[in-house]
């Protein structure tokens, strides 16, 4: 391999192009494609071998289709130094036009001879670059003519990255800069023309997405100067693991170290993966149990669903418990709302922020929880009474409805509520007492469940309805946020008046909302009887009923918040508009409820 070809054809006082120097890049073999408008637009595909760039000049460019043959020209060896090479070559030099680095990453040759291989026509190897990944081979085409030996073609094969189209066209900008070619171009002498070696550049590529994606198992092969080679990558639908892809890009050696290092307590002899995964020519697949999670970037989702481009960023937490109080939290990568990248640290996170907020309204009152251990979505259970310990849970024992034993569960403190989110309780429902006064309700909760299809406008006025009936009967009431499809609204009480006054109270109240405005209320549970109309459920102010708490997070797409708000947001906020990532900005509606238990209202 020369370098003598490429220097004859340059001047370098004329072009800013690198001057031939053989050099290494290490242990690890680079690749780069370049996107080149000379006098025909092509892309040089580089390999770097024995100091130098292996060049291909491929007209039409790679294609991620197997079925596509790409003419791949062999042109003379580039100096190392060209992979970092982007700007303007002068019109009047050879190759004349811009170049844009379309691609680079790192590539692994099948055999380690490849010298042999380059002189008998096939090179195989995997790319994992930013675009281009997975397996692929240049072949040269057999040919009598010697002029023609030149003559290869690269061709994609079979494997998780294999589409049915080409797989390029979206990608029209620079992996290092962000540019496009014509921006390229209008860069001129006086501006900053250099550019950015892998070293200086920044990540400005603005069509990469960042999303958490749980490591499910690792491979290793003898390529590999870390023994680590890809991470294969899932995300939990149900109780299923969704196979996702690869990740072989964006490990340095400190990473691949850690990363080993966690994966000894967790392997498993089988796969974690719904699907069956195709195990590539010399890896190895080690499974994992699927706790951990990684931060990655990746282009898009191909058509049957895997990452293209992928690389790994860093792990979600590199802890492998976190600490509220005196409750631990164990596996606080695990997602829990998958499609929200929102892990059990999160949750954890958010309740303890809110602590002292939710306590106000959950402690000492008999609870529900919904866990969900392994996720939202069908796994989700309610629990009512103490068949699993939960750390600083208390109890309180009472006669159920029928007449039998039985103990609630109750929260006295901080403690109890960690205690509570590390077994996966993820929302909060509570009885409309405390346990001190359990058979005299200090709150009533009235839901307006809205039919499919009607107008946020129609349920804020049913809100407003609601809100005046209640003032009629001198009862002053409180706006939240259900976290779901409706508004509801709390009425505090002195607790004075038993559970069936509550009970029969409420009912009346639904039941003179639809007396007075029979199209647009009912106080029929039966969803097939509200058509059109909204539901008044009154049916939480019974003994042994509850409802969800002030604060409490919704096991639903988006991870809502039951949020207190003040009745001046009623026609600014939706029911499901305050969520987990964005609850802080919603902080000063709580002066609505400033004065709520200095309410001494009675139902007398």
């Amino acid at each position: 391999m020369s370098l003598e070809k490429y220097n004859q054809k340059r001047d370098f006082e004329k072009t800013s192009e690198p001057a031939a120097k053989r050099k290494s890049s290490g242990d690890e073999l680079i690749f780069v494609v370049q996107l080149h408008d000379a006098s025909s637009l092509h892309y040089d595909f580089r390999l770097e071998w024995d100091g130098v760039l292996l060049s291909w000049a491929v007209p039409k460019g790679p294609s991620f289709n197997t079925k596509d043959k790409r003419l791949a020209i062999h042109v003379e060896d580039h100096p190392y130094d060209y992979r970092t090479f982007e700007g303007t070559i002068p019109q009047d030099e050879y190759g004349g036009g811009t170049v844009m680095i379309w691609d680079r990453g790192i590539w692994e040759p099948d055999d380690e001879d490849v010298d042999k291989n380059l002189s008998e026509g096939m090179i195989k190897f995997v790319l994992k670059g930013e675009r281009l990944q997975g397996n692929w081979v240049l072949v040269r085409m057999k040919s009598k003519q010697e002029e023609e030996d030149k003559n290869w073609l690269l061709i994609k094969e079979k494997d998780d990255y294999a589409r049915e189209d080409t797989g390029i066209e979206n990608f029209e900008t620079s992996v290092v800069t962000g540019r496009t070619l014509e921006e390229i171009a209008k860069i001129n002498e006086n501006e900053i023309a250099q550019t950015k070696t892998v070293s200086e550049e920044k990540n400005s590529a603005s069509d990469r997405i960042k999303k958490n994606f749980v490591i499910g198992a690792y491979t290793t092969s003898g390529k590999s100067k870390t023994g680590l080679s890809s991470l294969l990558l899932g995300l939990k639908e149900n109780d299923n693991l969704q196979y996702f892809g690869r990740a072989g890009t964006g490990i340095s050696d400190e990473a691949a170290a850690e990363l080993l290092s966690k994966f000894k307590n967790i392997k498993r002899k089988t796969s974690p993966f719904s699907e069956d995964i195709e195990k590539r020519s010399d890896e190895t697949i080690t499974y994992l149990t699927p706790e951990l999670v990684a931060e990655i970037k990746y282009s898009e989702i191909t058509d049957n669903g895997l990452l293209q481009q992928a690389s790994f960023e860093g792990l979600r937490n590199s802890e492998s418990t976190a600490k509220y109080g005196d409750i631990k939290l164990s596996s606080p990568n695990k997602l829990i709302f998958t499609d929200d990248d929102i892990s059990k640290k999160d949750i954890a996170d958010y309740y303890w922020n809110i602590k002292d907020e939710i306590l106000a309204y959950i402690a000492d009152r008999p609870l529900t929880l919904i866990r969900c251990t392994d996720g939202i979505g069908e796994k989700c259970f309610f629990q009512k009474n103490m068949f699993q310990d939960i750390p600083g849970m208390d109890t309180f024992p009472f006669k159920r409805n029928d007449g039998e034993k039985a103990e609630a569960m109750v929260i006295r403190d901080e403690s109890a509520l960690m205690g509570a989110v590390q077994m996966g309780a993820v929302e909060f429902h509570s009885w409309g007492s405390r346990t001190e006064t359990m058979e005299k309700p200090d709150l009533m909760v009235f839901d307006l469940d809205p039919d499919a299809g009607l107008e946020i406008e129609f349920l804020r006025e049913g809100a407003s309805d609601l809100r005046k009936l209640l003032q009629e009967k001198d009862l002053k009431s409180y706006l939240r946020t259900s976290g779901g499809k409706g508004y509801h609204l709390v009425v505090p009480l002195k607790p004075v008046a038993g559970w069936e006054r509550a009970h029969a109270f409420a009912e009346m109240i639904a039941k003179t909302m639809e007396e007075k405005w029979p199209d647009r209320y009912t106080n029929e549970m039966r969803k097939d009887k509200r058509e059109g109309r909204i539901f008044v459920d009154w049916l939480r102010n019974s003994r042994g009923a509850t409802s969800v708490s002030n604060f409490s997070l919704r096991s639903r797409q988006g991870a809502p918040i039951s949020w207190p708000i003040r009745w001046s947001d009623l026609d600014e906020i939706e029911p499901g508009q305050v969520t987990l990532k964005n609850y802080e900005d919603y902080r000063d509606t709580l002066q609505g409820w400033a004065d709520f238990f200095r309410q001494k209202q009675t139902l007398e």
